[in-house]
């Protein structure tokens, strides 16, 4: 996986190793990672000093939480299964997005994922929402996203009504095995366009931010059913802030993404 790193990532793991030490940890956890990120030079370092993040003040509260330790570890010190699975996660974020590398903006956004973890717990307490970091890193991240993945399989969907309601299985006997009353199996397609995500909506339409953006169709069902909500896809639209002079002149400050949802069941192709 270490191989699909780009340079800027890699400095990242080194940076997170440095942290590790600087803290007297044994080991190489989330907070580490965050700390690296914050010292990012790119997307993710600007983003978290717009929200006003500082390195200084990400160390004074990671050893708020959980202090430093006693003895500075000599060699290589392991990732925590926390960290791995932030890794791991990097690594699909950055597999179903089309990339073929992994990034300082996959591993943010894995960490953001990992909502216990002692990083995330850190930026919350430092009044950082994941939301907001996420908009503000993915004005980058939409414009380098490929896109064009294709879904398709057996679904039990409701006769005539969304399909939304359960995961994509490869056989019709999977799928059946999912069906309650009122429910029939359909083979369906569907696929993500340039710069698309799932995102889970409520009845009224509006994006239920809790859990995220997915590039997963069954991970984005299984967050919208735990949050009694609907799948849908949004398109980032990037847009400009803006603000006028003195001489009441607009200016353009900066960008800024706003989702925009577009129904599930629109897009989908009954295959049989």
């Amino acid at each position: 996986m270490f191989e699909k790193f780009t340079q800027d990532a890699r400095n990242i793991v080194v940076l997170a190793q440095r942290e590790s030490r600087e803290l007297s940890h044994s080991y190489i956890g989330s907070e580490h990672l965050l700390l690296a990120l914050v010292l990012d030079l790119g997307v993710v370092g600007r983003a978290f000093a717009d929200l006003n993040i500082t390195y200084a003040a990400v160390n004074n509260k990671i050893i708020e939480i959980i202090g430093r330790g006693n003895v500075t570890p000599a060699g290589h010190s392991p990732f925590t299964p926390r960290a791995s699975s932030i890794l791991r996660l990097a690594n699909e974020i950055s597999e179903q997005s089309g990339h073929g590398h992994i990034g300082p903006e996959h591993l943010v956004f894995a960490l953001l994922e990992a909502k216990d973890s002692v990083g995330a717990q850190a930026l919350v307490a430092l009044g950082a929402k994941p939301s907001a970091v996420r908009r503000l890193v993915s004005a980058s991240f939409a414009r380098s996203y490929t896109g064009g993945q294709i879904f398709q399989g057996f679904t039990a969907a409701a006769v005539g009504g969304p399909y939304d309601t359960n995961p994509l299985r490869d056989t019709a006997e999977e799928a059946a095995a999912d069906a309650t009353v009122g429910q029939e199996v359909r083979e369906i397609r569907f696929g993500l366009e340039r710069s698309e995500y799932f995102i889970a909506v409520n009845g009224g339409g509006l994006p239920v931010e809790e859990v995220g953006r997915h590039l997963d169709y069954n991970r984005a069902r299984t967050a919208a059913e735990n949050a009694g909500a609907h799948v849908h896809f949004v398109v980032p639209q990037v847009k400009a802030v803006t603000a006028q002079t003195a001489a009441g002149i607009e200016v353009a400050l900066a960008e800024t993404i706003v989702w925009e949802p577009v129904r599930f069941d629109t897009r989908v192709e009954v295959l049989s």
